[in-house]
């Protein structure tokens, strides 16, 4: 970028906009955050006993991905975040270390495979407390 160039927002890049009007952001000089980011302490990572109440959101992230044929390759609980913008709440998944694009899959069954990762860690619990037998050794 030239000096005296204008950055790319947000929106422009397609990444998420923090405008000064919402919480995270009335942070953002004191985190050492820019403008128009999001960091991570802002979001809340749901605990197991809200799981349902959160799972809409989430399956509104997955297809999102799907959409644009992204493959997250490790959905968990322990990868989810939730954050509000204006008066909604939102998911998003965080931890794309694994994540492609997908060539092999068409959206559906892409959507149904990383849904399947979320419903295996719901069933084990591999993201919620430990029990204290476990904890404890």
């Amino acid at each position: 970028m030239g000096q005296g160039a204008e950055p790319q927002t947000p929106v422009a890049s397609g990444m998420l906009e923090v405008t000064p009007r919402s919480p995270a952001s009335r942070f953002s000089s004191s985190s050492g955050c820019v403008n128009h980011a999001l960091c991570l302490p802002y979001l809340y990572v749901p605990e197991p006993s809200q799981w349902l109440h959160y799972r809409p959101l989430v399956d509104v992230a997955i297809k999102e991905m799907a959409v644009r044929m992204i493959h997250h390759t490790d959905v968990h609980w322990r990868h989810v975040g939730i954050y509000r913008y204006g008066d909604r709440e939102h998911a998003v998944l965080f931890d794309h270390a694994g994540s492609r694009v997908e060539t092999q899959r068409d959206r559906h069954s892409l959507v149904a495979v990383m849904m399947d990762g979320l419903g295996r860690c719901e069933s084990k619990g591999c993201c919620g407390p430990k029990p204290a037998a476990a904890a404890a050794a």
